[in-house]
């Protein structure tokens, strides 16, 4: 059972991978931004998590935990007879997700802080392992499975969505100089991973990783989002976050910048009738420990 209080997040540090800072920051806009983008997407989340039998009173680990929107839908599902804990790195990221499980009277949520590859793990087991957009920007997915398979309870699931290929986010108009503006963000993106010493192609991989930790494979299932104005702003929203650090790195450039910045936010007015974007290909990836 969980305890009826929220622990104290540990002082400030420095994780054993390294600092607890993300190269895009903790900013307030950056936390908006992760709070809109789960939005978005709760409801294939929502989907996903009913189809991998999550229910009252399971133990669930979140791993990368963010700001902590994925961890208190998570833990309204489990109730007080669960737990979620969610596994974050960064404290500010930590401290809001606290605040909101505190906000919400969920004290069956708690967080930890580390790095998923480095430090000390939450004691499993765990009947389901939810893992999203976190995998390809680490240096090391194979070690990420030898860390979180042995916490799978038997008969657990481990539940991914990550990115399969960036190049598939695309914007169509009459525009072909917008259109190839917000393509060369795509391509920057998929460098820019790769640069951090990330795998932006890990997802392709990771079905036959799991089968070789014994896993059985349950799903592959595709997820594309697009059309709808709601997609455009998401990705107008990522652009803007991610598009001037690529611009520094020189894996992109401003003109390009403004030009897809500019074309993303006429998607649902007159002005942009007709055109639409499709965000990048992404997979459900899940597997049951036998």
């Amino acid at each position: 059972m969980p305890t009826e209080r929220w622990p104290p997040i540990p002082p400030a540090q420095e994780t054993a991978g390294g600092k607890d800072e993300y190269v895009v920051g903790t900013s307030d806009e950056e936390m908006g931004r992760l709070l809109r983008q789960h939005a978005l997407f709760r409801p294939a989340c929502e989907r996903a998590w009913h189809r991998a039998g999550l229910t009252a009173g399971m133990r669930v680990l979140d791993v990368g935990a963010g700001p902590g929107a994925a961890a208190l839908d998570l833990a309204a599902r489990v109730g007080r007879d669960g737990a979620v804990v969610a596994l974050e790195r960064n404290r500010r990221f930590l401290a809001h997700c606290q605040a909101g499980a505190e906000a919400a009277e969920l004290p069956q949520l708690s967080v930890w802080q580390g790095d998923v590859l480095h430090d000390p793990l939450p004691d499993g087991p765990f009947d389901l392992i939810w893992c999203r957009w976190v995998a390809v920007f680490l240096e090391d997915g194979a070690r990420l499975l030898e860390r979180l398979v042995p916490l799978m309870a038997p008969g657990g699931r481990i539940l991914f969505l990550e990115t399969v290929d960036w190049s598939t986010l695309a914007f169509h108009s009459g525009d072909p100089a917008a259109d190839q503006a917000v393509a060369g963000f795509a391509r920057g993106v998929h460098r820019a991973i790769a640069a951090s010493c990330g795998d932006p192609v890990l997802a392709r991989r990771l079905p036959s990783l799991l089968v070789a930790h014994g896993l059985d494979l349950e799903v592959l299932e595709p997820l594309v989002l697009g059309g709808e104005p709601a997609v455009a702003e998401w990705l107008a929203d990522v652009m803007a976050l991610m598009g001037p650090a690529l611009v520094q790195q020189r894996l992109w450039n401003q003109a390009e910048l403004d030009l897809g910045l500019a074309a993303l936010g006429q998607v649902g007015s007159p002005s942009g009738a007709g055109s639409y974007a499709v965000g990048p290909l992404q997979l459900w990836i899940q597997a049951r420990r036998p």
